[in-house]
């Protein structure tokens, strides 16, 4: 899997103005853009399929273990609250 990353402070006017309408949001300076590039699976059959897990869609993927153990805990505290 590949991995484009981008300070929303260095995009050019062009560039700020896609990636703004491709997320339905604006964008602060202090922000990046993470974009990942993945294959596609494709099964036995040569048909592509779904990916299942967080892992297949690249969720975390370059998240510390240490920092998804915090914010796994986190979601968890407030789903019990």
């Amino acid at each position: 899997m590949e991995h484009i990353t981008r300070n929303a402070i260095d995009l050019d006017a062009k560039e700020r103005d896609a990636l703004e309408h491709l997320l339905g949001a604006p964008l602060t300076d202090q922000q990046q853009v993470i974009v990942y590039v993945k294959d596609r699976r494709v099964d036995e059959r040569g048909e592509s399929s779904p990916p299942q897990t967080a892992a297949d869609y690249g969720i975390l993927g370059d998240v510390p273990d240490a920092e998804i153990k915090l914010l796994t805990e986190a979601m968890t505290q407030r789903s019990l609250s």
